[in-house]
């Protein structure tokens, strides 16, 4: 339990919060017991949103639970609707109306499909594919998919919605922002496609970098312009995980296995060069391993997260890290 009471304070030092922040000590904003062994919820992601932190939660159905740091006050609410929404409701009215007119004996037969009309039994449907905060704002990535009435699926990708709630229910928002040039994004054939799993989502500046992979299951990073929806394409290999790091470089991991320990190395990436410096590394046992990253840049210190700890290495030398916290996030639970 220890470690479920140290949620928050993992969360805000994984957000590079400053020390009066970190005063409010241990809060429980979340946490989960597993039922039968499986466990009814897990964070999906969180994020520093000006002074309040998000906590994502996937499950049985998708939460959000909104920490403010000045109040100390947690508010809870539904996502369901916004994960996946679509033309259930219009469905369900011709149902009804099918019923009915079932029920008249002078029923007419029904019309057949207008064949110049392809699109009268198309079924549309939107779902949040990624978050992500940008100028202090979150914003969802939206997918569409689009099944037709001969079994085939189409999706559409990259369209921004910003979340909103000013009116106490979560609500996304259009913006004017441009859509996203997703079409590397979306995987499959003819028949049926979809998009990418995404693991890694963040902004430095106006550039959202997403971290997927191609058919072959190389990592591949995406460098969007949120100013012109443009994408570029950058192949990465043998990478573990990605953050934003000083001056505007990328922090990266990639590990070397060697028997049953792993040599776990941090570079510097310039997405603008595209070369890659190495800065240090660690010896790992095979039970263990390096996620979570977070770079604060008023003490030069990276913060992730390993072994159930958190871990702080100072100058970003990862061969001097100590653990300065209980963690209850690893990769099976969540990400922050």
């Amino acid at each position: 339990m220890k470690k479920w009471m140290s949620l928050l304070l993992c969360a805000m030092l994984l957000l590079g919060l400053s020390a009066p922040a970190l005063a409010v000590g241990n809060v429980t904003v979340w946490y989960s017991l597993p039922d039968n062994g499986y466990l009814m919820h897990y964070l999906r992601s969180a994020h520093l949103v000006g002074r309040q932190v998000f906590c994502f939660l996937e499950g049985n159905d998708e939460k959000l639970i909104v920490y403010d740091l000045d109040t100390d006050i947690s508010a809870e609410y539904d996502l369901s609707e916004l994960y996946h929404s679509g033309n259930e409701e219009d469905e369900m009215t011709l149902a009804l109306e099918d019923e009915d007119e079932g029920e008249d004996e002078d029923e007419e037969e029904p019309e057949e499909a207008d064949e110049d009309n392809p699109e009268q039994d198309t079924y549309e449907s939107e779902e949040v594919s990624l978050w992500f905060v940008w100028r202090d704002q979150m914003y969802a990535v939206m997918t569409r998919h689009i099944s037709s009435p001969d079994g085939t699926q189409s999706v559409e990708g990259g369209m921004l919605r910003r979340l909103s709630l000013e009116s106490g229910s979560p609500a996304l928002e259009e913006t004017e922002l441009p859509s996203l040039d997703w079409s590397e994004l979306i995987e499959g054939d003819s028949n049926w496609s979809y998009t990418r799993y995404i693991r890694t989502a963040f902004c430095v500046e106006d550039t959202l970098y997403a971290l997927s992979y191609d058919d072959s299951g190389n990592d591949v990073l995406h460098l969007f312009d949120l100013t012109d929806g443009a994408c570029v394409t950058r192949y990465l290999q043998n990478l573990s995980s990605m953050a934003p790091g000083p001056d505007g470089q990328l922090l990266t991991t990639q590990y070397n296995w060697t028997g049953s320990d792993a040599e776990i190395i941090l570079s510097l990436y310039d997405p603008d060069s595209e070369s890659t410096q190495r800065i240090s590394s660690r010896t790992i046992g095979d039970e263990a391993s390096i996620q979570n990253l977070y770079y604060r840049a008023d003490n030069n210190t990276l913060y992730f997260t390993s072994s159930g700890e958190i871990w702080a290495a100072p100058d970003l030398d990862i061969s001097r890290a100590v653990s300065v916290n209980d963690c209850p996030i690893s990769s099976d639970s969540g990400v922050v």
